[in-house]
């Protein structure tokens, strides 16, 4: 289903909605769209990832953003497209082919007597969740080894922009990313599946993230994300099969 019958898809759910003016009202359709693309993509961790990079000696802190696709043009060797930024949750970090211990900063407080911040360069045995979007590894490298990361990532928008682009899902679940984007304008916090549940949509969106979410991992890993709301819809009416007198 592509962005343009999308587009339709929110006119025709907006109608059914009495939006309070919100932020959202000063959003173009497109861009609630996207929002709810990136909401598909995080709550049924549908883009699984694994990226690699050569380690900095002597550095410890990398960046989701420090890793992506690799590029090689002519005049740089080895570079980065910066397609990690896009991670938003990762399961896996190793070093040198090895997987890393993750451990949060009290844990390794707790072990190290406070020590490891300031541990001379090495082999890194664990690796440590490390402010926005980082991730630190202790101790440092020592050698340029290859650093693997594993999660899940949002899509990249730009390939979800232009009225053809069509978003990598099940077709299925497309109208999942309208309705969310029709119900976006009645949320004060577009992240909350509280609020969403308490909107027309919000229960057949939820239940659809849940079964996305099912089919992609099977069921034993579905409360891992999603929260305990009633599947229970209110009455809306009937959806066309086909968008020709949607406008």
């Amino acid at each position: 289903m592509t962005l343009g019958t999308l587009l339709k898809w929110y006119r025709h759910f907006s109608n059914e909605v009495t939006l309070p003016v919100t932020s959202a009202d000063y959003m173009d359709a497109t861009t609630l769209l996207q929002m709810g693309y990136q909401m598909y993509a995080r709550k049924t961790m549908c883009f699984p990832v694994g990226y690699t990079l050569a380690a900095t000696p002597g550095t410890a802190i990398y960046s989701y953003g420090d890793f992506g696709e690799e590029v090689v043009p002519a005049t740089n060797p080895v570079t980065y497209d910066g397609a990690g930024s896009r991670l938003f949750k990762l399961s896996l970090v190793a070093f040198d082919s090895k997987p890393l211990v993750c451990k949060s900063r009290p844990q390794m407080d707790t072990e190290s007597a406070n020590t490891w911040r300031w541990n001379s360069t090495g082999t890194p045995h664990n690796w440590i969740p490390w402010g926005e979007r980082q991730i630190r590894l202790t101790p440092a490298p020592n050698v340029a080894s290859n650093i693997f990361i594993e999660g899940w990532e949002t899509p990249d928008l730009a390939d979800f922009a232009e009225a053809a682009d069509e978003p990598l899902i099940e077709e299925t679940d497309c109208l999942l990313i309208a309705m969310y984007a029709a119900a976006v304008p009645q949320l004060r916090d577009a992240q909350s599946e509280l609020e969403l549940a308490s909107t027309i949509f919000g229960p057949r969106i939820i239940e659809g993230w849940k079964n996305a979410r099912k089919r992609i991992h099977g069921s034993e890993n579905t409360d891992i994300i999603f929260g305990r709301y009633s599947s229970v819809q209110p009455r809306v009416g009937r959806m066309s099969d086909s968008i020709t007198n949607i406008t």
